[in-house]
């Protein structure tokens, strides 16, 4: 279904976890894009990039994609990118270079196929290590710590804003 603001697809990626407790503040992310009138697809976890590029490729030209993801699901929006399909905006809250049982493969370098890509990353060490993105990425960094990143209203505002400037565009 096409919403307000025509032909532009919202993928959700969530991190360890998938769509639960500790993704809320993702979760309710979503749910305000939605309420704005965006085309939000929130089923996707971080271990399921296949899934995403087949969309996209199904998809081809007739949207403009734009990827968040959260924790490995940031990394995943990576993952994704480096398939070569044109991607509008990729919003990575915190990539995630796991720890213990969590670990997989860090994020792969952000190509020319992606218009832009803002990366936040937290600047607290902790268990979770960071995976700022490498290419062509804008790397933003947060005092909160890897938890809140997610609901961090700054971030959400300049995500927003990028949406808004690549509907201009």
């Amino acid at each position: 279904m096409e919403g307000f603001h025509g032909v532009i697809h919202i993928r959700v990626i969530y991190g360890q976890g998938g769509k639960g407790l500790f993704s809320a503040g993702f979760i309710a992310f979503a749910g305000r894009l939605r309420s704005l009138g965006y085309d939000v697809h929130d089923d996707i976890t971080w271990d399921q990039p296949d899934a995403v590029i087949k969309d996209i490729h199904e998809r081809r030209s007739s949207s403009k994609i734009i990827l968040l993801g959260y924790s490995l699901g940031a990394n995943c929006t990576s993952w994704v990118a480096s398939a070569g399909q044109p991607i509008a905006l990729i919003a990575a809250y915190d990539p995630s270079s796991g720890a213990g049982p969590f670990r997989a493969a860090p994020p792969n370098p952000i190509g020319r196929n992606v218009k832009r890509c803002l990366c936040y990353v937290h600047t607290i060490p902790e268990w979770f290590g960071t995976a700022p993105f490498a290419g062509k990425a804008e790397i933003i960094k947060t005092w909160a710590p890897h938890g809140f990143v997610q609901a961090n209203e700054r971030l959400h505002q300049m995500t927003l804003q990028a949406i808004a400037d690549m509907e201009k565009a």
